[in-house]
């Protein structure tokens, strides 16, 4: 995966049409949200596992849940 990022970064220098840029960047978001949802799986694997402790915190849920929708909407 690193080596797509990388490769991506360096794709999205070179002398591309606005298409193609598009393009880039659909990849470059992709590529991010995949690393993000491995990064989940290993996270979640751990806590099965007993590595990972989990400590409660208070916060905000309307400010989460709004991250969230925002998150979302961006990435459609």
């Amino acid at each position: 995966m690193n080596g797509i990022v990388g490769f991506t970064n360096l794709l999205k220098k070179s002398g591309l049409n606005g298409t193609q840029k598009e393009f880039v960047d659909i990849i470059k978001s992709s590529c991010d949200h995949l690393l993000g949802l491995i990064d989940d799986l290993l996270d979640f694997s751990n806590i099965e596992a007993g590595k990972i402790k989990l400590d409660m915190v208070i916060f905000n849920i309307r400010c989460a849940i709004a991250d969230s929708i925002s998150f979302v909407s961006e990435h459609r």
